[in-house]
């Protein structure tokens, strides 16, 4: 309590006297916070000294107190046994060493005394007897008194120093006692003095000093050492200072608790300060954003008005000297599509007598011709006799949320096209593979019987034909792997000029005669690295949609051209890129150009400028990557009404040193003399025309239908194989799992993979040698005579 109390009033002074609001909270402000609690610290350290001092000083003077009641206590004591003594003319004791007569006594009467015994009695007067009593008091208890006189009968009596000067000034100012602290013997003592009047029993002794009744003649005093209390002092102060310092940290740790909880409460105004402020401000865009403003119609009039909001809506200045505007002008914004749909359902809505409107529709902005979806609601008031008589509403702008809704759909559209182009394209593979192989079947018997001899002229003539329509049905399966992107890819020498002129026919037989393809070789000599079927990838995509992009009428130009790559496109993590030669390929339309936001799209997948069910968005983010995973670049130059032009740089390839080479017979009689291959395929007749084309090129051959068989072969003495060649996909284990195994037995056995597809499982291995299906006998021999001939 003590601490949020303090924690509290700090806040409240610092703040009513800064007069200071959440907003003005800065580090500065932090600052001035802590300066102010330090001061507070001081001052309460302060506090806390002059307190201390306070009650050490009150605990001296207790002391002092105490000590001056003792005095008093004493000088009481001796003053009513020395009255007492008076009234009985003074008491007679036995005289000894400690108490001899007093020969001041003498001229008194009596003033010894014999017993019977003999024993000698001497007069004691009060003064006498308090002396002795002050000197026994000493010795037990260290507590000096003194009856003293400025003129004393006895010399023993005769004042000190401060006894003499308390005298005088006693006499001087007429008081009855003194009290004070001063040294005794080097040590403090509080000595106290009380004045002594003559009264009737004293004029017996001292009526021959010339004393009269009533006068003072003396006084006693009474000396007790400060040391006695010393313990009790040292206590109370131990317990003050303490209590005080108990007191003072327990002030610091509330002053820094409220330091902490202030400054963390400011942080707090600060950040929850600047949350409403751009809370408020992003209200206030929202708002503005939003537009939702209200309107009147009055239906009997035919007029309306709208609020300052609604009018920034509708993109019209606000004027409040004309409010009120005719109905006919509030259905101009509406758009001229929704136009007569919206006037026919309002006026149907109110026939019916339904009395609240909701509608969307679409306006056109009066300010820039923007079109927007709103949504307007409005409730119909009626008359007293029952007509309508006025409408209220409200009208917010959902373009944002209608426009979502629409991508929303176009993409929901587009999501089922592409999932039936992906189900087309696992069709196509399926149907492209088991087309190679019959089409393998096909080719391979053709080139045996053709090479058989046996065919006259116009048979063999036949054949040929049927072989040229079996090879073009393969390039046709090869579009369809490509179409379903499992095409393993097969990256070889491409001459890029070579390639694109063969590349033309069946380009411009894609573009339309109506499309001029024009072709501009400039890069004699630059070879790539590229598979070819990506190659023609890369070209038709963009030829198509330069073609799109012309409405299938103009100039679509391909030109090549060897030089640097250009600054803008230097990669700081290949320092190749600054030196080395690139040939450029430029795919130049004359369409309708893009913009600034189309061009940063057009690379992005499912992104398209087409008409519905015209495209999938994927043609040139397919092309994008097969440049970038071929280490090329690619960049786009276009403006709207001017065309467009694609440039794609790939790396030339550097001749490679010569190397020696077998002479080709020679290689062919080492590749085949002694060697036998095992076949793994689990298509029958694919599995006979292999083996047939290699035991016509004189090998020798095993034949299994599956992996087990394969391994099974392998037990046997006869089957020792040089090369396996294997179809990829196969009942049980597949062809790479089926290399696997065998190569942990025969490790240096070379693998041939044959496939129709099946490009998943071979991106996913690294695979040496490969042969796509369908394959001729001559691409067979020479596969498997390059792979034996360099063991």
């Amino acid at each position: 309590m003590y601490l949020s109390i303090l924690s509290y009033l700090a806040t409240g002074i610092f703040l009513w006297g800064d007069e200071m609001a959440p907003s003005q909270f800065t580090s500065h402000t932090r600052e001035q916070l802590r300066v102010f609690f330090i001061v507070i610290g001081v001052v309460w350290t302060l506090v806390i000294v002059l307190v201390t001092v306070i009650v050490q000083g009150m605990n001296n003077q207790t002391v002092n107190d105490l000590l001056l009641s003792q005095a008093r206590g004493s000088f009481n004591k001796d003053l009513v046994y020395r009255r007492w003594a008076a009234v009985h003319g003074g008491v007679y004791v036995p005289v000894d060493s400690t108490t001899p007569p007093n020969p001041y006594l003498e001229k008194i009467p009596k003033h010894d005394l014999f017993l019977q015994d003999g024993t000698r009695l001497t007069l004691m007067n009060p003064a006498y007897m308090t002396r002795q009593v002050h000197t026994l008091g000493e010795e037990q208890y260290g507590e000096k008194g003194h009856i003293t006189s400025l003129n004393p009968l006895r010399p023993e009596n005769k004042p000190d120093p401060w006894e003499a000067v308390v005298l005088e000034r006693m006499e001087r100012e007429n008081i009855s006692e003194v009290h004070e602290i001063s040294d005794v013997n080097g040590e403090p003592h509080m000595r106290y003095m009380h004045a002594m009047f003559t009264e009737d029993a004293c004029l017996k002794c001292h009526a021959g000093q010339g004393y009269n009744l009533g006068d003072m003649r003396g006084g006693i005093s009474v000396s007790i050492p400060i040391s006695r209390m010393r313990p009790l002092l040292e206590t109370r102060s131990r317990l003050a200072y303490g209590s005080f310092s108990f007191l003072w940290l327990l002030g610091l740790t509330g002053l820094f608790s409220s330091h902490r909880a202030i400054r963390k409460r400011m942080i707090e105004l600060e950040d929850t300060h600047l949350d409403l402020s751009r809370n408020e401000s992003l209200l206030r865009e929202v708002q503005e954003a939003a537009m939702i403003g209200h309107f009147e119609i009055d239906l009997e009039r035919q007029a309306w008005r709208s609020s300052p909001s609604l009018d920034r809506l509708l993109g019209i200045d606000y004027s409040a000297t004309s409010t009120w505007r005719t109905l006919r002008e509030a259905f101009r914004f509406i758009h001229p599509d929704d136009r007569k749909t919206v006037h026919r359902e309002v006026l149907d809505h109110f026939l019916a007598g339904h009395e609240t409107l909701n509608r969307v529709v679409r306006i056109v902005r009066r300010s820039d011709g923007a079109v927007r979806w709103i949504r307007g609601i409005g409730t119909l008031k009626l008359q007293d006799e029952g007509q309508p008589g006025m409408m209220v509403g409200t009208i917010q702008d959902i373009n944002a949320e209608e426009t979502a809704r629409l991508d929303h759909d176009r993409l929901r559209s587009k999501l089922e096209h592409n999932q039936r182009l992906e189900s087309i394209g696992r069709l196509a593979g399926g149907v492209a593979h088991d087309f190679n192989n019959m089409l393998g079947v096909i080719l391979g018997n053709i080139e045996l019987t053709r090479d058989s001899k046996l065919l006259d002229d116009e048979l063999d003539e036949q054949l040929a034909e049927a072989q040229q329509a079996a090879r073009q049905s393969a390039e046709l399966t090869t579009q369809l792997l490509a179409f379903s992107r499992l095409q393993h890819s097969q990256p070889v020498r491409v001459s890029a000029d070579q390639h694109i002129e063969s590349s033309l026919r069946i380009l411009r037989r894609m573009v339309g005669a109506s499309t001029v393809l024009s072709w501009q070789p400039g890069a004699p000599g630059g070879n790539l690295l590229l598979d070819p079927a990506q190659f023609d990838q890369i070209l038709m995509n963009l030829v198509l949609n330069a073609r799109d992009a012309m409405e299938e009428r103009g100039t679509i130009t391909i030109s090549t051209r060897i030089g640097l790559l250009p600054s803008t496109l230097h990669d700081p993590d290949r320092p190749d890129t600054t030196s080395s030669q690139y040939v450029c390929i430029a795919v130049e339309d004359e369409g309708a150009g893009m913009d600034k936001e189309t061009q940063s799209h057009v690379f992005e997948p499912f992104f398209t400028t087409k008409l519905l069910g015209h495209g999938t968005g994927l043609g040139l983010a397919t092309v994008y990557g097969i440049v970038k995973q071929s280490l090329g670049f690619i960049t786009l130059k276009s403006e709207q009404g001017k065309g467009s032009q694609f440039d794609i740089y790939f790396p030339i390839l550097e001749d490679e040193e010569s190397q020696p080479q077998l002479d080709p017979e020679h290689a062919y009689e080492m590749a085949v003399k002694d060697q036998t291959i095992l076949i793994v395929e689990d298509e029958e007749m694919v599995a006979r025309v292999t083996r047939r084309v290699l035991e016509k090129g004189g090998y020798s051959v095993c034949v299994a239908h599956h992996a087990d068989e394969a391994l099974a072969l392998l037990q046997l003495e006869n089957c020792r194989p040089s090369l396996m060649i294997t179809d990829i996909l196969m009942p049980g284990l597949n062809g790479v799992q089926l290399a696997e195994q065998i190569q942990r037995k025969l490790p240096n056995l070379p693998i041939l993979y044959i496939s129709g597809h099946d490009r998943k499982i071979l991106d996913s291995k690294q695979v040496e040698h490969f042969l796509p299906k369908p394959f001729t006998s001559a691409a067979l021999l020479n596969k498997v005579t390059g792979i034996l001939s360099t063991r």
